[in-house]
């Protein structure tokens, strides 16, 4: 039950996601992207164990203190594959899978900002990607959306609108009010966009859907 979209941007970085999980047989809504040892990062997985990865992560980095991004991706590296051994024979095949999406700036406090998709222990360096059960649905838009050369204020509103997108009708497993983090290159300040913003997005997303019909002249 999610759907996280990590961009890089002419400027920097987007890390956004929806609220929507699932506790037991309840639903609930909270954030899914943290901010991290000066970085932000959402993953994906069965609530249990998500939660256990942050609480592992938010110790290691305690103990560890990573002094550039390369380590804090290093430390994420070993936790998400511990995890995975972990649970692996005791759940379901694929269950046990943690998938995340990490972004900060090279040194931390200073340099250009990047994103590192991460599973199966391994991580790579991405420029856009979509993760979670609501995914191919947000990859479908976002392909038509996603500019790199787009400023990171730019590409926050795209971030909340293929969300919103995608949110509820489309993908039951996803919902709630999008959250969207940003990372400007050299600015180790992390900024949320505005809830106004957001709505004005999450209201695009709804009336492009409900003029479809009407923009595609059927």
């Amino acid at each position: 039950m999610t759907l996280i979209i990590g961009a890089e941007c002419q400027d920097g970085i987007v890390l956004g996601s929806d609220r929507k999980l699932r506790r037991g047989e309840e639903v609930d809504y909270e954030d899914k992207i943290f901010e991290m040892g000066n970085s932000i990062i959402g993953c994906v997985g069965l609530t249990g164990i998500r939660d256990d990865f942050l609480l592992i992560m938010r110790s290691e980095i305690a103990r560890i203190r990573p002094r550039s991004l390369y380590e804090l991706k290093i430390i994420v590296e070993d936790v998400v594959n511990d995890l995975s051994d972990r649970y692996r024979g005791r759940l379901s095949p694929g269950e046990e899978q943690i998938e995340a999406i990490l972004g900060g700036l090279e040194h931390l406090n200073s340099g250009n900002a990047k994103l590192y998709h991460i599973i199966g222990g391994y991580a790579e360096s991405i420029r856009f990607l979509c993760i979670g059960h609501g995914s191919p649905y947000a990859t479908s838009i976002s392909k038509f959306l996603y500019e790199r050369d787009a400023s990171v204020e730019e590409m926050s509103k795209m971030v909340a609108f293929t969300i919103s997108w995608v949110a509820e009708d489309i993908d039951a497993s996803v919902g709630g009010k999008p959250q969207v983090l940003m990372l400007k290159n050299e600015n180790p300040s992390i900024e949320a966009l505005e809830d106004n913003i957001i709505e004005e997005m999450e209201e695009k997303a709804k009336e492009m859907k409900q003029n479809l019909k009407n923009i595609l002249k059927f």
